[in-house]
C-alpha cells in the first residue's frame, strides 16, 4: 500500500491476529507505570513489521495535559513531550477517527520541529492509530519505521489489533494515575483521611500476612514512630495466638511464633473478649516505653489482637480511635488473605516444595541436619569412630541414638562385620544373661540347643546396647567384667571365651542420678562413660525440622505410592514451633499420619492432634530458624540496632559457612537467595572481603540445604 500522506478510516481495516500478541500482552501486564509500559513496547520485538520507535500520545494526562511518551532509540531514555509545545499529527478528521500515515519527506515538511527530536530522527514511514477503550478516547499510538517500504495492508490490519491490545491494557493504568493525581491535588480535609487512604492502598496490595505486617510496621513507624508491631491471630481450636512480629531491631524479617493463650496472655485475652483497646506503660533500663493492644475486629467479631510498641508514654496521648480504624482495615485485609490462601492453597507461593534435593552429609549420609548443635555431635562421632573405646550416647527418646551408633560403626575399622543390636528393655530379666552371653545345651530347662550370645556374635564388630539404663542390677557386674576382661562365660559352662567387642551404649535415663539412687552400678557407669555423646532434643535444633518433614514426607509418600509435592508454609511454621516431646520419632509419626490423611498433592497435617504445652518457640519466614527461650514481654523489647550491622553479620556468617565462596550452586549468593552481583555489591558497600571470611575444612563438612521456611 503506497501512500505518501493519507488518512484511512478505522472501519475500513479488519483487525488481524498475530502470534506475537500473546507474548506482547504478558510483557505489558508486568509494567507498573506509563514509562515502563512504553519501554516494554519498544523492547518487545514483533516479526510482522520493522519498527524503530513506538510512542504513546496520551490526551489530557494528569498534571501534564496532552503528552507524548516516547523513547530515544540510541540512549533508550524515556522522553515526555508536551503537545502544547509542538504541532503534532492528529487522528481526527471531520469528527471521524482515521489512521494518519505519511512518509519521511512529508513528515519533515509538515512537522519540521519534531524531526529534531530523537524519536523522529531518520523517520522514513509514520503511522498513528487512535487508542479507544470502552467507548473512551485515550489518545493515539505512533509507529515509526526507519525503512522506506510503506506499511502494507496486512501490516496495518495487525497494527490495528496491536493498538486495540495497547488501549485495553493502558486504560486502567491511566485511571490509576489519574486517581493518584486527583488525590494529591485535592488534598483531603485532614491528615487522618489521607492516612486511611494510604493504609487501604497498602493492605489491598499485600498478598501474605508477612507482607501485611511489614507494610503496617513501615507505615506506623513513618507516621507515628511506632517501632514494634505484633499481629496475634487467635486459634480457638488450639487455644494459641499465632503471632507475626516485626521490631525495629530486626526490620527486615517478620518472625512467627506461637503463644499459649493460657500462659502470660492476660492482656491479649482481655482485649479479645471485650474488643476494647488497652494501653500499658513500663520502664526499661530507666526509659519509659508504651504498649498498645488493639482488637482485630472483622464483621463484629474479634479475631485477634494487634500489639504496638513506642518509646515513651505515647499511647496515653495518641488518637486511639485513628489507630483502631487502621487496625480495622488490617483485619479486613487479613481475612481476605486467609480466604485467598484457603481457596488457592495449591498455589506455589504458599507452599514449601517437598521434592527438593537435600544435600546429605558426605560422611553421615543417613543424618538429615544443618544445625550447629548436630554438627558438633557428628564431629564427636567422627573423632571416636575409629577408636575402640566405649561410647555412651545420651539423649531423650526419639532423638536418633541408634542412628548415631550405626554411623559410628560404619566409620570404624569393624564396619566389615555386621553391628549386633540389643534392646535391654525388651529382654525379660530371666533371659537377659542367656541372650547376652549365650548358654550351653541343657544349661536350664528348655535349653535344648547351644546358643551363641550377643557378645560372641559381635566378636570383631560392635555391640549396640540400647536402653542400657534398664539392665537388671544383678547382671551389671557380669557386663562390667566382660567389658574389662574382654571375655565371656556362657550359662552352664565354666569356659572363658575371649571376645573382641566394641560396645556402644545408649539411654534416655539420667544414669548419674540412678547411680546416686543405687539403681545403677557406679563402676559400670564409669566404664561406659568413656566417651559420652549427648544428642540434642528436636526443640533445640528447630532449623532441622523443615528438612526432616520434607525427607519423611517424600520417603513415606513413595512407600505408600502417593504424589505429595508441597506443604503449606503456615503448617511448616507451626510444626517448627511445636516442642516435640517425642522428638524425631514423634515427628515421623505425625508426618506418616498426615500422608495417610492427605487427599491431593499438598500435605494435610492434623494440627489439632498436637498439644502445645509451651509457647517457647519462634520460627523465621526465611532460611534461618531459631529457638526462643521464652516469650519476650513487650516491655522488654530491646532497643533498635543498626540494620547495616545486622546485614553485615549475616553476610559474614554465610560466607564463613561457604568457606568464602560467593557464586556457584553452593555459594553464599545461592544460600541467601540473591544474585552473585547483588551480593558482591553489598559486600563492597559494607567493606567485606571473601578472603577474610573463609575457614579451613573441618573433619565434618557442614550440611547445606535449601532455605526452608519461612
Amino acid at each position: 500500500m503506497h501512500c505518501e500522506h493519507s488518512h484511512i478510516e478505522m472501519g475500513s481495516l479488519a483487525s488481524r491476529w498475530d502470534d506475537d500478541f500473546i507474548g506482547l500482552s504478558g510483557c505489558l501486564l508486568e509494567a507498573d507505570s506509563i514509562s515502563t509500559f512504553v519501554r516494554s513496547l519498544n523492547e518487545f520485538s514483533i516479526e510482522f513489521a520493522s519498527l524503530a520507535v513506538i510512542s504513546l500520545v496520551i490526551h489530557d494526562y494528569p498534571g501534564r495535559g496532552n503528552t507524548v511518551f516516547s523513547i530515544d532509540p540510541n540512549s533508550l531514555e524515556i522522553l515526555k513531550i508536551s503537545r502544547e509545545n509542538y504541532d503534532m499529527p492528529d487522528h481526527e478528521l471531520d469528527e471521524r477517527e482515521v489512521i494518519n500515515m505519511m512518509d519521511g519527506d512529508i513528515f519533515g515538511s509538515v512537522y519540521p520541529e519534531l524531526t529534531r527530536l530523537p524519536p523522529y530522527r531518520n523517520l522514513k514511514q509514520y503511522c498513528q492509530f487512535p487508542l479507544n477503550a470502552v467507548n473512551r478516547h485515550l489518545g493515539g499510538i505512533e509507529f515509526i519505521s526507519h525503512e522506506s517500504e510503506p506499511f502494507s495492508e496486512l501490516v496495518l490490519c495487525k497494527l490495528k489489533q496491536y493498538a486495540s491490545i495497547v488501549a485495553t491494557l493502558i486504560a486502567p493504568m491511566l485511571d490509576r494515575d489519574r486517581a493518584k493525581y486527583e488525590s494529591r491535588r485535592k488534598q483531603p480535609e485532614n491528615n487522618a483521611a489521607r492516612l486511611l487512604v494510604e493504609v487501604t492502598n497498602m493492605v489491598m496490595s499485600q498478598g501474605s500476612v508477612d507482607g501485611l505486617v511489614a507494610g503496617l510496621h513501615e507505615l506506623l513507624f513513618r507516621h507515628f514512630g511506632i517501632d514494634h508491631v505484633a499481629l496475634k491471630y487467635f486459634s480457638e481450636k488450639l487455644n494459641v495466638f499465632e503471632c507475626y512480629v516485626l521490631s525495629a531491631n530486626q526490620p527486615d524479617k517478620v518472625h512467627f511464633e506461637v503463644e499459649d493463650a493460657s500462659k502470660g496472655c492476660e492482656i491479649e485475652l482481655n482485649v479479645l473478649h471485650t474488643s476494647h483497646p488497652v494501653t500499658r506503660k513500663t520502664a526499661l533500663n530507666g526509659q519509659v516505653r508504651g504498649m498498645g493492644f488493639l482488637p482485630l475486629v472483622f464483621r463484629n467479631r474479634c479475631r485477634g489482637v494487634v500489639c504496638l510498641g513506642h518509646a515513651g508514654d505515647y499511647f496515653s496521648i495518641c488518637d486511639l480511635s485513628l489507630l483502631q480504624r487502621i487496625v480495622a482495615r488490617v483485619a479486613m485485609a487479613l481475612h481476605s488473605i486467609q480466604v485467598h490462601q484457603r481457596t488457592f492453597s495449591l498455589q506455589q507461593e504458599n507452599q514449601v516444595p517437598i521434592r527438593e534435593q537435600i544435600h546429605r552429609h558426605q560422611v553421615f549420609d543417613e543424618v538429615i541436619s544443618q544445625s550447629e548443635v548436630m554438627n558438633t555431635v557428628l564431629n564427636q562421632a567422627a573423632m571416636v569412630a575409629d577408636c575402640d573405646c566405649t561410647v555412651l550416647i545420651l539423649g531423650e527418646t526419639g532423638t536418633g541414638k541408634e542412628l548415631i551408633a550405626k554411623a559410628i560403626h560404619a566409620l570404624s575399622h569393624r564396619s566389615d562385620n555386621k553391628m549386633v543390636k540389643m534392646n535391654c528393655s525388651a529382654v525379660p530379666a530371666g533371659l537377659f544373661e542367656s541372650d547376652l552371653f549365650g548358654h550351653e545345651k541343657g544349661a536350664f530347662t528348655g535349653a535344648l540347643n547351644k546358643r551363641i550370645g550377643r557378645f560372641e556374635q559381635a566378636d570383631k564388630s560392635t555391640l549396640f546396647m540400647d536402653e542400657i539404663g534398664d539392665m537388671p542390677l544383678d547382671l551389671q557386674p557380669k557386663i562390667l567384667r566382660a567389658l574389662q576382661e574382654s571375655e565371656v562365660e556362657r550359662v552352664g559352662s565354666y569356659k572363658l571365651i575371649p571376645v573382641d567387642v566394641r560396645v556402644v551404649a545408649a539411654t534416655n535415663c539420667d544414669l548419674l542420678k540412678m547411680v546416686q539412687e543405687k539403681t545403677f552400678r557406679s563402676d559400670l557407669y564409669y566404664r561406659l562413660n568413656v566417651f559420652p555423646i549427648v544428642l540434642p532434643p528436636l526443640r533445640e535444633r528447630r532449623e532441622d525440622i523443615p528438612l526432616l518433614v520434607k525427607h519423611f514426607t517424600a520417603q513415606i509418600a513413595d512407600k505408600m505410592k502417593r504424589e505429595i509435592s508441597s506443604i503449606p508454609e503456615d503448617t511448616m511454621r507451626i510444626l517448627c514451633a511445636y516442642d516435640w516431646p517425642g522428638n524425631i520419632r514423634e515427628l515421623r509419626n505425625v508426618v506418616e499420619r498426615a500422608v495417610v490423611l492427605t487427599r491431593g498433592h499438598v500435605l494435610d497435617v492434623p494440627l489439632d492432634d498436637l498439644m502445645f504445652s509451651e509457647a517457647t518457640s519462634r520460627v523465621s519466614g526465611t532460611s534461618e530458624v531459631r529457638s526462643v527461650p521464652e516469650r519476650i514481654p513487650a516491655s522488654e523489647i530491646p532497643a533498635p540496632v543498626s540494620p547495616q550491622a545486622s546485614e553485615k553479620e549475616r553476610i559474614i556468617r554465610v560466607l564463613k559457612e561457604t568457606n568464602g565462596v560467593v557464586g556457584g550452586p553452593r555459594g553464599a549468593a545461592q544460600m541467601m537467595g540473591v544474585k552473585r552481583t547483588t551480593l558482591l555489591s553489598r559486600m563492597k558497600r559494607l567493606g567485606i572481603s571473601p578472603k577474610g571470611t573463609s575457614k579451613s575444612a573441618t573433619a565434618i563438612k557442614r550440611i547445606r540445604t535449601y532455605d526452608e521456611i519461612h
